[in-house]
């Protein structure tokens, strides 16, 4: 019995399991998996002046996160546009319509502003089109792509609503 047990703990055991199982390690963990290594959190500043922080994965949509995050201010009628590839995806569908509401215009700072994916097309002509005041750091969230490079964003929504029922004026300089 105790050989068999030092058989077992043996070099020589090790290999032979290797060889039984085909000599395959790719299922070899390298450490801990971390789970802040996956998550990008942003910092959205709503109409209603209570500022939250969110957890964003890599890949999906600025809109995605806010509406995981139920925050208000929001109003994405047309939820980014097509579904079969949506604005922020790669690869790029040129022959999609993009975003059509533009109800989801968010105010990104300046030091992750230009870590953004490129400005498309559809979504710059969206931005002309809005009712509302656009500032020069202006973007449509459905088109934002969410990356590592965005940790800790600060995004402001101003005032989204262009129909009826507003909630937000957006005249008060002490919101923000």
């Amino acid at each position: 019995m105790l050989q068999l047990v030092n058989f077992t703990r043996s070099k020589l055991a090790l290999k032979s399991a290797q060889q039984f199982s085909g000599g395959h390690h790719h299922n070899k963990v390298e450490g801990r998996i971390k789970v802040n290594d996956k998550i990008v959190w942003i910092n959205v500043v709503p109409p209603d002046g209570i500022p939250r922080r969110i957890a964003g994965f890599e890949n999906e949509s600025l809109l995605e996160v806010i509406n995981r995050g139920h925050v208000p201010g929001i109003y994405n009628e047309c939820d980014g546009g097509d579904n079969e590839l949506k604005p922020h995806q790669v690869p790029i569908d040129f022959y999609t319509s993009g975003a059509q509401c533009g109800q989801c215009q968010v105010v990104v700072a300046d030091p992750w502003f230009d870590k953004l994916n490129k400005v498309l097309d559809f979504e710059d002509n969206r931005l002309l089109r809005t009712l509302t005041n656009t500032a020069t750091n202006s973007r449509l969230a459905c088109c934002v792509r969410v990356t590592p490079a965005l940790n800790e964003m600060i995004v402001v929504i101003g005032n989204n609503r262009q129909g009826s029922g507003e909630f937000f004026t957006g005249t008060d300089p002490a919101a923000f």
